[in-house]
């Protein structure tokens, strides 16, 4: 959102939701957790209608919903990505890997639609936190801890293209 307000070269997009995230949020309880999704979208549903904090919330979403949580998170509901991507005048890369699980090729195609002018890049093997990993989704988990990993070269190229242009 800054770079609506503030004199940029352009705008990367990595890894990005493209639709409010309590919307995202509910879509990957959805994938892991069948059931729990409904009760997180009651209680966003909640959060957005009411002032005050919600206090019935379900204890596996205490970490993302609890009280604690709640004021940092309507904050984020607030915004929609891809309306916010459209308000750009800048040139725009989008980035997202075929190997996130946390957030879809579906988001950043959302934000390419929304900014018909970006670039839109799915890198294979990258997933969300930008490491390369392969198709054994046990070792890919790894990625999260081991250092070891590295950041997607690929990443680094068009990430590199996109700022020299």
């Amino acid at each position: 959102m800054l770079a609506v307000n503030k004199n940029i070269d352009g705008f990367i997009s990595l890894a990005g939701a493209g639709e409010v995230i309590d919307n995202v949020i509910v879509s990957q309880i959805a994938a892991q957790s069948p059931g729990l999704d409904t009760i997180a979208r009651t209680t966003f549903d909640k959060m957005r209608a009411q002032e005050e904090i919600v206090e019935d919330v379900n204890p596996y979403l205490m970490q993302l919903q609890g009280p604690q949580m709640q004021p940092f998170m309507e904050s984020w509901m607030a915004y929609d990505p891809a309306i916010e991507i459209a308000k750009l005048r800048t040139p725009i890369l989008i980035i997202n890997g075929d190997r996130d699980f946390q957030v879809s090729i579906e988001q950043a195609k959302i934000l390419h639609t929304a900014a018909p002018s970006s670039q839109l890049e799915i890198i294979e093997g990258l997933n969300h936190v930008l490491k390369k990993v392969g198709k054994d989704d046990i070792e890919a988990a790894k990625s999260y801890t081991d250092v070891n990993f590295p950041i997607h070269p690929v990443l680094i190229e068009k990430m590199v293209a996109f700022i020299k242009e």
